[in-house]
């Protein structure tokens, strides 16, 4: 059979199956294990169970569940309470600063964790009543959130990333420094559009009333909750950035510090903690699930001469060296 018909069948097979609703991981790795079968017959289902096991091998996968171990435990460690509190008070006058500082935090959350899910699904209990009890408009909020909340796979440490630079080939460390200003960009275009629009139309995010302002040295006050999200940022990047930790390591490091910071603000539990470590094991085994079966679908696409074939067709366009 021609190379580009085996092609369009692997990918027309593979939008059907996630057209019906069957998730990634079995999608990719069901037809990767399909294809074993009328490639090699019975026995090239071994070649899954190979790779299945080198995958889960990887050191540097180690890193994945201890930054969501990190996420978790920050999610009931009070920190994103205590910033949303710094938040309200200090840019709570201004038109649309509830909404900017929540894109502020978003931002700080991802530079500790390094997953999208978390500051978004805080921030969505955190921060999402207060600013419609404000009057501040549901699509302006939910749309602050969300675009705040994707910054976890952009700004460094990114639990994407590791698994790209695993499957890429490519330098972790690199890619966590490369991420670093795309996300600073993106994160002050956010406060930018915030603030326009607020400027412009007030009602989409009026400012506190006057009698919900506080005083400067409440607000001066408040500033000791910006110190172990610093010092836990300062933690995990330092120590990535000046050579003294892999992002494995660095990825422990937030592990135990997130712990820290938790302990600091009296909210370490046993029942706290024994959610985390629940939530941390389902969420580790999708992602490791999704990357199986992606690498199982990738070694078959190899194997079948599929990537040659695109690499070959993208290589020969007449094209200029943009596109």
């Amino acid at each position: 059979m021609e190379v580009w018909l085996v092609a369009i069948f692997i990918f027309l097979c593979l939008f059907l199956a996630l057209f019906l609703g069957l998730p990634v991981s079995f999608s990719c790795g069901g037809l990767a294990a399909v294809s074993c079968l009328f490639i090699w017959g019975p026995r090239g289902l071994y070649s899954i169970a190979t790779t299945a096991y080198g995958e889960m091998t990887i050191f540097v996968f180690l890193a994945v569940p201890l930054f969501i171990m990190m996420a978790e435990v920050l999610s009931f460690s009070g920190i994103a309470e205590d910033l949303f509190d710094l938040v309200y008070k200090w840019m709570g006058p201004f038109n649309g600063g509830l909404a900017i500082g929540t894109v502020i935090i978003c931002a700080v959350f991802a530079a500790m964790v390094g997953v999208s899910t978390a500051a978004a699904a805080t921030m969505g209990l955190v921060a999402l009543p207060p600013m419609l009890n404000r009057g501040y408009s549901k699509q302006l909020v939910t749309g602050t959130i969300a675009a705040g909340g994707a910054l976890g796979i952009l700004i460094p440490p990114s639990v994407i990333m590791i698994i790209l630079g695993h499957s890429a080939e490519l330098s972790i460390g690199q890619l966590f420094l490369g991420g670093m200003v795309p996300g600073i960009v993106l994160t002050i275009i956010f406060i930018i559009y915030i603030g326009v629009r607020s400027f412009i139309n007030p009602d989409l995010a009026p400012a506190l009333p006057p009698e919900e302002r506080v005083s400067w040295p409440e607000k001066f006050r408040l500033l000791w909750s910006l110190l172990p999200p610093t010092l836990l940022v300062i933690g995990v990047l330092g120590s990535i950035y000046t050579g003294i930790c892999t992002p494995t390591e660095a990825a422990a490091v937030g592990a135990l510090g997130s712990l820290l910071c938790a302990a600091f603000t009296r909210r370490l539990t046993w029942a706290n903690f024994n959610h985390a470590v629940k939530r941390t094991g389902l969420l580790t085994a999708m992602i490791l699930w999704i990357t199986i079966g992606a690498v199982s679908f990738t070694n078959i696409v190899t194997v079948s001469g599929v990537s040659g074939w695109l690499h070959d067709l993208i290589a020969g366009l007449e094209v200029n060296r943009w596109i």
